[in-house]
């Protein structure tokens, strides 16, 4: 473990960030506008995040003792007033466990624990009556032959994993039975595995904060997910949700029923849901919940966009004084206290399309896009995720996306949002390294001057700022 920075005053307040990489980097400087020195936990010697922070920990951040062992020892003066992690899983635990260590506001460690296994969460969930997908009664060790039995499409996945990885589609008969001999064994790996039957739908993301173990959501999107390589992969997210008002209710219900179960008392939380297309009356199904603030630029664009809020500084505000002073930000938005007014979800006066580029088998060179969307007026910003030269693999979902793009506005204008959307993205270039590299690069030639209208990109580097 190796500790860099300035030593601390005996009067000065701080926030321990468990994570120093380029998503807790929002975190980190919420708790600088907050007047905060920032204490930045990570393995990553040139994470984003250490520019920020006063003190720099090269540590594991799963590993709590560690770090509250090396702050008493090496860092006696000044005071811990905050402790979160922008993470995911055992990080968010790690956070709560030094939390409670340093006395600070922060989750119930024993809350958290619940949501550590998607399997066990899930199941534990269906027993109390939480709508979810169909289970195969499949478990390693088992007798394939009973299960193979089981008709339709299959989904298996590990309870573990994030970002849409390791998620196998299983059709024929064949791919089940070659999936099942495959994980066969009770190994660590296979045991959180678990299977689940294939429905066609509508996927949304309900997203919000827990305050004194009430749900108070903030958004509701309707998910585009891809149907091709990588599969299910989150390709686009639309605020608001083209859902009835009923289907929009069940889904914050069953939030805060999950909330009440787990016993989860203060913090970030979503959940994911799918309506399927077939059925009398098709219910939403849950299909995955956790206690994170987690990505899609849902708390770092859109809830700033739509509501007016910064979501971090409402999380800090939570993580630094407790979930009176959070709610604050609500109040100042026009944002109801009562869990049971939907208005801002259900009549919201903006619309929003958070859009990305799906990840081929290729290495990155150059990003352009036309000159057209960086001068139209819904246009919030294009941003690229991947550096110049690295190499996608479709595989990895979620994680290997090389771009994304927001439009915005008001919501008499969603569907004449959602059409540019289609049409930039189309419109949106990305330049693989070997479709410059054959031959040698020609002089270009000079512009001839024209009076009539051009269709231009822009070229923009990856390696340097968008705009």
């Amino acid at each position: 473990m190796q500790i860099q920075g300035n030593k601390a005053s005996a009067d000065q307040d701080y926030f321990l960030s468990l994570g120093a990489g380029h998503h807790q980097v929002p975190l980190i400087e919420a708790a600088v506008r907050k007047g905060l020195s920032v204490i930045a936990v990570d393995k990553n010697p040139l994470a984003p995040g250490f520019e920020k922070a006063d003190l720099q920990l090269h540590a594991s951040i799963l590993k709590p003792f560690w770090i509250y062992r090396a702050i008493e020892e090496h860092f006696p003066r000044g005071q811990i007033r905050a402790a979160g992690s922008r993470s995911f899983g055992p990080a968010v635990l790690s956070a709560a466990y030094l939390a409670r260590r340093f006395g600070v506001p922060g989750s119930s460690p024993h809350s958290l624990i619940r949501f550590q296994d998607k399997n066990r969460l899930k199941s534990f969930l269906a027993g109390n009556g939480i709508s979810v997908p169909e289970r195969i009664p499949w478990k390693p060790g088992k007798d394939p032959s009973d299960v193979l039995r089981k008709r339709g499409v299959w989904i298996a996945r590990s309870g573990k994993g994030s970002a849409k990885q390791g998620i196998e589609v299983l059709s024929s008969h064949e791919e089940k039975k070659l999936y099942l001999e495959k994980h066969a064994k009770k190994t660590p790996a296979n045991r959180s595995l678990f299977i689940e039957k294939y429905y066609q739908g509508t996927e949304f993301i309900s997203y919000g904060f827990v305050l004194n173990g009430r749900f108070h959501p903030l958004t509701l999107t309707e998910k585009v997910i891809s149907d091709t390589e990588p599969m299910f992969a989150d390709r686009r997210h639309l605020f608001p949700a083209r859902t009835s008002e009923e289907n929009a209710r069940s889904m914050v219900q069953t939030c805060q029923k999950i909330v009440d179960l787990c016993k989860y008392d203060n913090g970030p939380f979503f959940a994911e849901f799918l309506i399927p297309k077939r059925g009398k009356s098709p219910r939403p199904l849950l299909i995955e919940c956790q206690p994170e603030v987690g990505g899609e630029y849902l708390a770092d664009s859109l809830v700033p966009e739509v509501l007016d809020i910064n979501y971090f500084d409402m999380m800090m505000d939570l993580l630094t004084e407790g979930p009176e002073q959070a709610s604050r930000h609500l109040i100042d938005a026009g944002i109801p206290l009562d869990p049971e007014n939907l208005s801002h979800i259900l009549s919201p006066r903006r619309s929003a399309v958070i859009s990305y580029l799906l990840p081929t088998r290729a290495s990155i060179e150059d990003l352009r896009m036309p000159k057209s969307m960086k001068e139209d007026p819904s246009f919030v910003f294009l941003e690229p995720l991947k550096p110049r030269g690295y190499k996608m693999d479709p595989g990895n979902g979620n994680a290997d996306r090389p771009a994304v793009f927001l439009l915005k506005d008001s919501i008499d204008h969603q569907q004449e949002l959602i059409k540019k959307a289609d049409h930039f993205e189309n419109q949106i270039r990305l330049i693989p390294v070997q479709e410059q590299k054959k031959g040698k690069r020609k002089r270009p030639r000079a512009r001839r001057k024209t009076t009539g209208p051009r269709n231009l990109a822009l070229s923009v580097s990856l390696w340097k700022p968008l705009i």
